[in-house]
């Protein structure tokens, strides 16, 4: 996995560039540990927006997703108890209605992307239908 980390080069402007990053498993540790993650009365649902919607841009190369499968999973299962964590009954709340679909398609697309690479020779099953 790689990050995009932004570097100061001696004229002063800054200049994308590629460095190595940590692997799948210390980001979910990070995320995990990280109280930006914590639901309570305070919690500011736009900046959880924000950062759910930069971990969704993280993990945008799903090939990359593939070859940490447990990892993914863990950060998948967080998302979903995460998701459960914020109440927003009848949708009353905009703010928590949004950070609730994003996080619940993140969690939905890092599972499947799991599932799939776990089941790289699965095929649909097809009904055979015969006259009578």
């Amino acid at each position: 996995m790689r990050f995009l980390r932004l570097t100061l080069n001696p004229e002063g402007t800054s200049t994308p560039s590629l460095q190595g990053g940590d692997t799948w498993g210390e980001v979910a540790r990070m995320i995990i540990d990280n109280t930006k993650f914590t639901i309570h009365q305070d919690t500011n649902y736009r900046e959880l927006y924000l950062i759910i919607i930069l971990l969704d841009f993280i993990f945008g190369d799903e090939s990359e997703l593939a070859q940490s499968p447990k990892s993914v999973q863990m950060i998948s299962t967080f998302l979903r108890r995460l998701n459960s964590k914020i109440v927003d009954s009848k949708a009353a709340f905009l703010d928590r209605t949004r950070v609730k679909d994003i996080i619940q398609r993140l969690s939905v697309r890092l599972f499947f992307a799991v599932s799939q690479a776990r089941d790289t020779n699965y095929q649909q099953p097809k009904l055979e239908f015969t006259p009578s």
